[in-house]
């Protein structure tokens, strides 16, 4: 709102750019921009083998570009600007979508659907990327993860585990991050059984921000 319109396409086109690089280095392919956020595929056209942990690669990547951009922004006296990251394995229906005059090659499916919803999750839980369980499961041999919660996203019935990339195993931080992580996880599995004042003696002991 605080932006003109000519000034907010530039802003934009700056996130835009390093992020796009970091899409297409790691193998993902750009499906679409849509508004200020963007949608990206792997493993399609072209099979990628380690699908998965190229687009937590490609995650990490866009964040560590981003707060140059953010920093770029501040210095010329431009709003802060934020941006999340959800990432979902699964099948999705993949090809060449519709009219007979126009079309696009896009992916639909509940996957898509799913990475959507957990975006839209980054900032109500103050976190930068949420990943599925699938990805958790695919990747957590390089990546380091923190169960957040579960949840029932829009147009799913059952409740959906969701996670935090934290970082890469082997970064320096990753010794700290596990601390973190593990009290995190403590606390919220005391809060799922039900034991509000475990929980909350936990939560205590918690130096987690």
């Amino acid at each position: 709102e605080s932006m003109p319109p000519e000034d907010l396409i530039k802003a934009i086109n700056r996130l835009f750019t390093p992020a796009t690089a970091a899409v297409l280095e790691h193998s993902g392919f750009l499906d679409k921009y849509m508004g200020d956020a963007m949608m990206a595929l792997y493993g399609a056209p072209l099979d990628v083998p380690d699908k998965e942990k190229e687009a937590c690669r490609s995650a990490m990547k866009i964040m560590e570009r981003m707060d140059k951009v953010r920093a770029e922004f501040k210095a010329e006296g431009k709003p802060d600007v934020r941006m999340g990251v959800g990432v979902n394995a699964g099948e999705a229906i993949v090809g060449n979508m519709g009219s007979t005059e126009r079309f696009n090659y896009s992916a639909i499916g509940d996957a898509v659907n799913t990475a959507s919803r957990l975006e839209g999750l980054t900032r109500p839980y103050g976190v930068r990327i949420v990943v599925s369980e699938k990805i958790v499961e695919r990747a957590q041999d390089e990546f380091l993860f923190r169960w957040l919660d579960t949840v029932q996203v829009k147009g799913k019935k059952k409740g959906v585990k969701i996670y935090e990339l934290m970082c890469r195993l082997s970064d320096p931080v990753a010794p700290e991050k596990r601390r973190l992580k593990e009290q995190y996880e403590a606390a919220l599995e005391r809060f799922v059984a039900g034991d509000m004042a475990g929980c909350l003696a936990l939560c205590e002991k918690n130096t987690f921000p």
